[in-house]
């Protein structure tokens, strides 16, 4: 676990989380006149990021394992796991939700992306350290 916060992919997760968090914060009036509900935008960017920190620790276990099975078996099974937390949290929002807010709906799909996105390259800068050559 002492890896995990030290690992710069997990501290770019919490830089994206506070910044994020304090942007819906700071633009609440905005982001309700423009019918994007910030209780859920927040919410949704909670679970995205809590998903995103236990993606890492699955890279973690990838980056351990002394074979390509085992790199790739818990690169995907981390992938499906985020995958599955994220549409249960989607399809709890859309089934208990009064009125759903579109916009912000489509702000946690962008949020996704950016998590993803730093998840994706730790991935990758992992994977390149298991396949290079040693000298």
């Amino acid at each position: 676990m002492k890896e995990l916060f030290s690992d710069v992919g997990f501290k770019r997760l919490v830089i994206l989380f506070l910044i994020t968090t304090v942007l819906v914060v700071a633009l609440n009036g905005i982001l309700t006149e423009n019918k994007a509900n910030p209780l859920v935008i927040g919410i949704g960017n909670s679970i995205i990021f809590l998903a995103s920190a236990l993606t890492l620790v699955m890279y973690g276990r990838a980056k351990k394992s002394k074979s390509t099975h085992g790199f790739s078996r818990n690169v995907y099974a981390a992938f499906v796991t985020k995958f599955f937390v994220l549409i249960t949290a989607a399809m709890f929002y859309f089934y208990f939700a009064e009125e759903i807010s579109t916009r912000a709906v489509f702000i946690c799909l962008g949020l996704y992306f950016a998590y993803h996105f730093i998840g994706a390259s730790y991935a990758a800068r992992v994977e390149n350290k298991k396949i290079a050559p040693k000298h």
